[in-house]
């Protein structure tokens, strides 16, 4: 299980709590838990004084974009087109190198930001489609502030968003489409500032990336309460999503229901009582049943 911190940047506490809910299930001596430590350039004061410590404009970590670059040790920032992205590719294929043959599953999980960062690699990330098709991958984005939505499709704001919404198309015209909240302009020039050249390198049109995601096994997660707060994502992009992160939630299920009416792999369960907090929905016997769940969907008898 690789799990992605939030915009806290408390990846130790991130790999605590999960490793204390793990040890309760009787899971911690069956799943390697990993949380990676992304830096940017808004928490300096968190940045270890690493020479070439890679680090990301403002948060863009989270979308996978090239607005990243390297640290020295004098506190200049030299930009360079590295993609968090690219770092996860590398870090989950050095996982199957060292643990060949014994592998059988790669979990992805991510709270907030890191809920971001899931959602968008579970569409874009190339991991999965690496010959290794004797290893199953599951992605558990949980709590996003926003996400990357597949068409220009957004709720009808004519709707109440305290309950599930329709949908209705939106212009493509419209921001509210734009790299990160939808998929318009994902491929453009590097002039942009914002796109990363790990989507030009996609050897897929958009419609064939659309396809692979519903094929992906995600499961989404969000507290019935989870509604806006302080690191709440109020830009007219992430609102035409809905207003609170449960609607959002909910929504962009809709969405995805739309466009798949068959063979969709994706579900969303909602924790009744749970506002925007990782520990509730660590605890909810939802998040354990699906972790237990994967963790023997090989076969493999339980203890």
């Amino acid at each position: 299980m690789i799990a992605v911190h939030g915009a806290g940047f408390e990846a130790r506490h991130t790999f605590d709590v999960i490793f204390g809910r793990l040890r309760e299930l009787g899971l911690e001596r069956r799943i390697l838990l990993i949380a990676p430590q992304f830096f940017s350039t808004e928490n300096r004061s968190e940045m270890p004084w690493v020479p070439n410590l890679v680090v990301w404009l403002n948060g863009w970590w989270r979308y996978g974009s090239i607005k990243a670059g390297l640290m020295k040790a004098d506190g200049v920032f030299y930009p360079s087109e590295i993609s968090s992205f690219d770092v996860m590719d590398e870090l989950i294929e050095d996982l199957i190198r060292r643990h060949k043959g014994s592998l059988r599953h790669v979990i992805l999980f991510g709270f907030s930001a890191g809920g971001q960062f899931v959602q968008r690699y579970a569409l874009y990330g190339s991991s999965q489609d690496q010959g290794q098709e004797d290893i199953q991958f599951t992605y558990i984005p949980s709590s996003p502030a926003s996400y990357m939505f597949l068409t220009g499709d957004r709720p009808n704001p004519c709707t109440s968003s305290r309950g599930i919404l329709s949908l209705s198309a939106k212009s493509s015209q419209d921001s509210s489409d734009l790299f990160p909240y939808g998929m318009k302009d994902i491929d453009a020039t590097i002039a942009s500032g914002t796109v990363c050249l790990y989507f030009k390198k996609s050897k897929q049109d958009k419609e064939a990336v659309r396809s692979r995601y519903a094929r992906r096994n995600v499961r989404y997660f969000v507290g019935s309460k989870d509604e806006t707060g302080s690191l709440f994502d109020k830009t007219p992009q992430a609102m035409t999503q809905g207003d609170t992160r449960v609607s959002r939630a909910q929504n962009f299920m809709i969405h995805l229901q739309k466009l798949f009416p068959k063979n969709l792999r994706h579900n969303l369960t909602v924790i009744e009582n749970a506002g925007h907090d990782l520990i509730p929905i660590l605890q909810s016997n939802e998040w354990g049943a699906l972790i237990t769940s994967l963790v023997f969907s090989d076969g493999t008898p339980e203890p």
